[in-house]
């Protein structure tokens, strides 16, 4: 039996209860006030009733009396005491006369009585009572007037609680059916979850509470949605970084492994050979390193295992060092850096070894997708109100507009062109250094790609 049977058939028992206690208690109450209570008026009525008098009063013996008695239709009744002495009245006059004892009419001096229809001509004499009574109606069924009604009153109830009870039983399936077909939608959208369907919504219009859970229902329906999209964007782009790292490996490695095969076959039969030829294949291995290193971060920051040692640094020795570095190790031809020294101190709690990743980042992003040659690449500082500014800026093209935003996400190449040569991680790292010292990074283009990183100054801090 499913629920909305069981509902309605409780609902239909519970009414039905409730009419049959009604209808019972009602037919108890009634029958028992119209068994006790019938109408007494002191009235003449049957013009026969004076003869009927004389009669008790003629002194005849009981058969006597009867007999012409009932020649005017009356009947005869003679107690003394408790005793029935004579008696041919008929059932319902019987009950009538019972009626008129209980109220106490012998008590009283009446000569006539009107009783439900019954004439009652009644004579005292000493502890002797006389009753004559006439029945006024011309014929009657086997049932009383009271017992008919009390009848039809119980024939009319049954037929009202069965309907009631009918009604109320479809009623209460209908309006299961509204309550329950919500649940019935909640439920079959469960089981397209379960299958993998999370597009189409849990639609429950016109009841505000059950519409209330499906408007929840659907809000975590399109959240699981959002993070299947989000983990399947993911997916693609750890497949896509794979497969970009295992072709940026591939390039060197094959590079080394020419290099070193020149040397071991003798193509490289001079001194000034086999020195370049070991220099291109060092520097190809470094290559190597630096990329397995970029994947060893990664894996640290994604598991919440980079740690900071930082330690109170000068900004512009810091700035000044990286650029004399990279001048060092890069042909001018090429790619250079200028810094823009100012005559202020500036200061900041950094972690060296990590920030000298960033300017790392930054120096290979900008020197991959700047498209000029040679790379001129400017470094400057500035202080604000909110911290140390350190400016990183390039003379490329810059980035378009509506990509500035999403520069520092994790895996994201911008185009085609972009994803060959990186595998999307290396700004990513950098807005993750940076903001793990409790700075921020920001982008712009201003003749060319610039790169704002936001730093805490201890100056300020311990003022």
């Amino acid at each position: 039996m499913n629920l909305k049977t069981r509902i309605a058939k409780t609902s239909s028992l519970l009414v039905l209860a409730a009419l049959t206690f009604l209808l019972i208690t009602g037919a108890t109450l009634f029958y028992a006030f119209s068994t006790r209570s019938h109408s007494l008026k002191y009235v003449e009525l049957d013009p026969h009733a004076e003869t009927a008098e004389l009669l008790l009063r003629a002194g005849d013996s009981p058969e006597q009396a009867a007999l012409r008695l009932s020649e005017y239709g009356y009947s005869l009744h003679i107690t003394q005491g408790d005793t029935v002495l004579f008696s041919n009245l008929n059932e319902y006059q019987q009950r009538v006369l019972d009626a008129a004892d209980n109220a106490g009419w012998s008590d009283k001096d009446a000569r006539y009585l009107l009783i439900d229809g019954v004439t009652l001509v009644g004579l005292h004499s000493d502890d002797t009572v006389y009753a004559a009574l006439h029945d006024s109606a011309p014929s009657r069924s086997n049932y009383t007037v009271t017992e008919s009604f009390f009848i039809s009153y119980l024939v009319f109830g049954l037929i009202t609680i069965l309907i009631m009870v009918y009604s109320n039983y479809r009623l209460s399936k209908r309006l299961m059916h509204r309550l329950l077909e919500p649940l019935d939608n909640l439920t079959a959208a469960a089981n397209r979850i379960s299958a993998g369907d999370l597009s189409t919504p849990v639609l429950c219009e016109g009841q505000s509470e059950l519409e209330a859970v499906a408007d929840a229902f659907n809000d975590m329906q399109s959240h699981l949605q959002a993070e299947r999209e989000k983990n399947a964007a993911y997916e693609k782009a750890r497949t896509d970084l794979v497969a970009g790292i295992s072709h940026d490996l591939r390039t060197p490695l094959t590079a080394v492994k020419g290099y070193i095969k020149g040397l071991r076959d003798g193509i490289a039969n001079t001194p000034e050979k086999q020195t370049r030829y070991l220099e291109i294949a060092y520097r190809r291995a470094c290559d190597m390193d630096a990329l397995l290193h970029r994947l060893f971060l990664f894996s640290r920051m994604e598991t919440g295992n980079l740690t900071l040692e930082k330690t109170e640094v000068d900004l512009e020795e810091v700035l000044s060092a990286f650029t004399e570095d990279f001048n060092r190790e890069h042909d001018p031809a090429q790619a250079r850096a200028v810094f823009d020294s100012s005559e202020e101190r500036h200061t900041a709690q950094l972690d060296l070894e990590q920030m000298s990743r960033v300017f790392s980042n930054l120096t290979e992003n900008a020197i991959k997708y700047a498209h000029r040659m040679p790379v001129c690449i400017r470094l400057s500082l500035r202080r604000d109100a909110d911290g140390e500014h350190i400016l990183f800026s390039d003379n490329g093209p810059g980035v378009p507009k509506k990509s500035l935003p999403l520069l520092f996400e994790e895996f994201w190449r911008g185009d085609e062109a972009r994803s060959s040569k990186g595998s999307g991680l290396g700004l990513y790292i950098v807005r993750y250094i940076v903001e793990a010292h409790g700075g921020r990074v920001q982008a712009y283009n201003q003749n060319g790609l610039t790169v704002e990183m936001i730093f805490p100054d201890t100056q300020v801090l311990f003022l």
